[in-house]
């Protein structure tokens, strides 16, 4: 009796310890496969907000470039431009390398039409190579001065350079007026291309 006591004890012994066993594999497992799924949510979170970021990053770019293209202390376009590059840092990448090279180009012919417009408007209005000379130098010697230098300096500057050249006071203001509106078109220019872009980033969300 004492015997068959004694070796019931170790059965039921090893029938704990093995259940034990079963139950600490359970519980490691179930460990391992809460810290997997913890480690994939974080992942997931971190991903999601990084992509986020670059796209509020991308619109705050733009909006700058806006603001820039009316008041033009910024080049408008090519800040827009990085905004709009940025967005390749998300994944997937939400613009083609085509897409890009496409508005790429448009940035540049931008960057000259708003060299050339205040150029065309003084022709258009009557004005001779001498304003369209006094323009182009009262832009460069303006430009540095701020938006307002940007604004005046070509009006100013062919009116200027239409004086030298023998013109009345009447002709030179209109050949300077002319010179103007080629700012006001050229920074319409400018403000469609960078709503254009953040059109493409909105909708790439």
């Amino acid at each position: 009796m004492p015997v068959s006591t004694g070796l019931l004890s170790i059965v039921n012994h090893c029938a704990v310890r093995e259940k034990c066993a079963k139950l600490s594999v359970a519980f490691s497992y179930d460990a391992i496969h809460l810290e997997n799924k913890a480690i994939s949510y974080l992942q997931g979170y971190n991903q999601h907000a990084m992509e986020w970021f670059w796209i509020i990053l991308g619109i705050i770019l733009i909006i700058v470039a806006i603001l820039g293209s009316i008041l033009p202390l910024l080049p408008g376009p090519p800040i827009a431009y990085a905004g709009l590059l940025i967005q390749q840092f998300r994944d997937p990448d939400p613009f083609t390398s085509k897409f890009l090279w496409i508005w790429a180009a448009i940035v540049v012919v931008s960057l000259v039409l708003d060299y050339l417009i205040p150029i065309w408007g003084t022709k258009k209005f009557g004005g001779t190579k001498y304003g369209v000379w006094g323009c182009t130098i009262g832009f460069l010697l303006a430009f540095w001065l701020g938006p307002w230098g940007v604004i005046v300096g070509p009006f100013l500057g062919a009116f200027a350079g239409e004086m030298i050249a023998g013109q009345d006071s009447r002709k030179s203001f209109r050949a300077a007026l002319g010179s103007f509106v080629g700012f006001l078109l050229g920074s319409f220019l400018k403000l469609v291309i960078c709503f254009m872009m953040l059109y493409y980033v909105i909708v790439s969300i």
